[in-house]
């Protein structure tokens, strides 16, 4: 900046903004060494922008470290916003976008809500740990509460990942004025492909006739670089009018600035989520003051964040363990450790005289974490990690997991110089190189006979949310959205319909996997023709197996209903329910004719089941309107009457 030079510059015209990412709250909360780590760390930052005077804090996603957090991480965490963010302090910048545009929330900037006095607006994405899930309808995140109890302000949230649209919010202070993009976390394969392969990621620049006078700033979260040999570069994609890049994700900090056009830095995670190289490098946050298109960058090393230390040894390097017994390696790795205990507390007593008064100190944090890489060779003697664990219990948080031994194997690798062999390792993966489901999903699945209607990325993606995030309905929830968008192609085959095989369907569920617009096209190719009747719907004995499936799962709706009806719509279910297995028993012999009466015998009887008694109906109003839309999913033709209860929030969900 040029400070003296330019006598605008004063500080009603700088925009101070802490910068953070991947604070984890939650992170081990059950643990009795380590559960209030992230916790203390967090108010250290909070503190670190108050005292700096910051006009807000920006953070790059993961707040939370578990996507539903529990109820006392959620407690924790707003008593701590309510005890930073909430004062009598006015906020001295403008926020000029319309916040309906920018936020999923029909409320303003939580800054300007005349029912809350807010000192310090937070502002921030959400990263692969706290993203928005849900089923078929609209989908939320951790974050959206904090937000509607106007603690924070959530953007950066993309509803179409296959569309994407980046509007900034637009800040100004004085002569000032800032343009922050934010882009939540997406699937690296699903962004990659809509900004690299398809280019549909369309960037929104403020209307102003000087443009040039903006700081344009975007934060995202996503991994960088290449990793598990997939071509997924993301640093080639940046435009060119972006001047700085704050990337959230990877926790190893890279604090400082790394090229220009844009200037590119990681902060890092604010605590060690794994026992990893990149985690044993100091945690910072930093300082940005904005002053028109200038900026300075400011790091802040952490002071409450765990010390942690990580180390290699070789076992067959050691002169004193030529031909040593498991105790003699026990006696030895022992000492090794408390040498590094040594290290590490002198190291924290230093840092302790350099603290202020006011950042409280957990006396935990004098308990480090370690971890101590052992390669040995097959004919040397290993310890047992939890029992050489028992030595420092009380002294290091994770005891138990000091020890990580690496086998050299027997196997050699010639080398094409003149030193021979190299010796390779054979070793277990730490916990950041673990398969994905994904990886899991493609191992298991055989490329000659993959699926033919499910996409493997987009199951892959419903699996995650299953069993990492406990979204118990992600995966029925995505099965029914995709099939009923595979029915609407099928069904929008008008002259085709009547006549299609199962191995016609199937071809053309490889054309929606293969063409993304398949869908569209169809859609907008069959828009002015007729859509498909109840006969063209079912008169074909050869009709594909999903159309089958509706039919065999409205019987079973009834079967289900039926205990909860009375005793004169016991006996028109009854009826239902015959005529429908007639319709399966007979299905291999019946004739065209005789199929279309008996659908239409069930549809009148349904008819007069729906309106036989509204009080009833509204009792049993969750089982008609599954048996109802699955029957109407299918006659696409009749138009929608009131003796069918539609869900039409779910029908055309994604």
């Amino acid at each position: 900046m040029e400070q003296e030079t330019d006598a605008d510059f004063v500080p009603e015209n700088v925009l101070k903004i802490l910068v953070a990412t991947d604070i984890h709250l939650g992170y081990c909360e059950r643990h009795p060494v380590r559960g209030d780590d992230s916790f203390h760390t967090f108010e250290e930052i909070l503190l670190l922008a108050k005292r700096h005077q910051v006009d807000m804090v920006l953070l790059g996603g993961d707040l939370f470290h578990e996507n539903k957090p529990s109820r006392s991480c959620l407690v924790r965490t707003m008593r701590i916003l309510r005890d930073y963010c909430f004062g009598e302090k006015p906020v001295l910048f403008d926020f000029l976008s319309e916040p309906a545009e920018v936020f999923d929330s029909p409320y303003p900037v939580n800054f300007l809500d005349a029912y809350h006095s807010v000192s310090l607006p937070i502002f921030t994405i959400h990263g692969n740990h706290d993203d928005p899930v849900g089923g078929s309808g609209e989908q939320f995140s951790a974050l959206d509460i904090l937000q509607m109890a106007n603690l924070i302000n959530y953007f950066g949230k993309v509803k179409d990942a296959q569309s994407i649209e980046l509007r900034p919010l637009l800040i100004k202070k004085g002569v000032t004025k800032l343009a922050l993009y934010g882009l939540g976390n997406i699937r690296d394969e699903r962004l990659y492909a809509t900004w690299h392969d398809e280019g549909k990621v369309t960037w929104l620049r403020p209307q102003d006739a000087e443009l040039s006078e903006w700081f344009n700033f975007f934060v995202f979260h996503q991994n960088r670089g290449q990793k598990g040999g997939s071509n997924i570069y993301f640093e080639d994609l940046f435009p060119s009018f972006l001047d700085l890049v704050i990337w959230g994700h990877e926790h190893e900090c890279k604090i400082e600035l790394q090229g220009p056009n844009p200037c590119i830095t990681q902060p890092g995670s604010s605590i060690a989520t794994s026992l990893i190289e990149g985690e044993a490098v100091p945690k910072h946050v930093a300082i940005l003051e904005i002053f028109r298109e200038q900026f300075k960058w400011k790091p802040i090393r952490l002071k409450t964040v765990r010390p942690f230390v990580m180390k290699h040894i070789r076992l067959d390097e050691e002169k004193s363990l030529e031909n040593a017994n498991k105790d003699q390696v026990e006696e030895f790795l022992v000492k090794y450790v408390d040498r590094l205990l040594a290290d590490v507390e002198a190291d924290f007593y230093r840092a302790l005289q350099d603290l202020d008064d006011d950042i409280p100190i957990d006396p935990r944090l004098k308990q480090p974490l370690v971890r101590v890489r052992v390669e040995y060779s097959n004919h040397q003697a290993t310890v047992n990690p939890q029992r050489f664990g028992q030595h420092f219990v009380g002294k290091i948080a994770n005891s138990s997991e000091i020890l990580k031994f690496q086998r050299r194997s027997n196997r050699n690798k010639k080398t094409t110089g003149r030193s021979g062999s190299l010796e390779l390792l054979d070793h277990k993966p730490d916990t950041s190189e673990e398969l994905s489901v994904l990886g899991l999903i493609q191992q298991m699945l055989d490329p000659k006979s993959s699926l033919h209607i499910l996409p493997v990325a987009d199951l892959n993606s419903a699996l995650e949310q299953f069993v990492f995030k406990s979204e118990t309905s992600a995966i029925p929830d995505f099965v029914e959205s995709y099939l009923t968008k595979v029915k609407k192609v099928v069904l929008s085959k008008n002259d085709l319909v009547t006549e299609l095989n199962e191995e016609e369907i199937k071809a053309v569920c490889r054309q929606l996997l293969e063409d993304k617009d398949f869908e569209t096209k169809e859609a907008e190719k069959n828009e002015p023709e007729q859509k498909p009747s109840l006969e063209k719907s079912v008169s074909n004995n050869n009709s594909a197996s999903f159309v089958r499936m509706f039919l065999d799962d409205s019987e079973e709706d009834e079967n289900i209903a039926e205990h909860e009806k009375t005793n004169s719509r016991k006996q028109s279910a009854a009826a239902k329910k015959t005529t429908l297995s007639n319709i399966k028993k007979s299905r291999p012999t019946n004739t065209k004719r005789t199929r279309e009466k008996a659908l239409k015998d069930v549809l009148s009887q349904e008819e007069g089941a729906a309106t036989y008694n509204s009080s009833t109906r509204k009792n049993n109003s969750s089982t008609n309107t599954r048996k109802s839309s699955r029957i109407a999913s299918l006659v696409q033709g009749s138009e929608r009457a009131s003796k069918y209860d539609f869900d039409e929030s779910g029908e055309d969900s994604e």
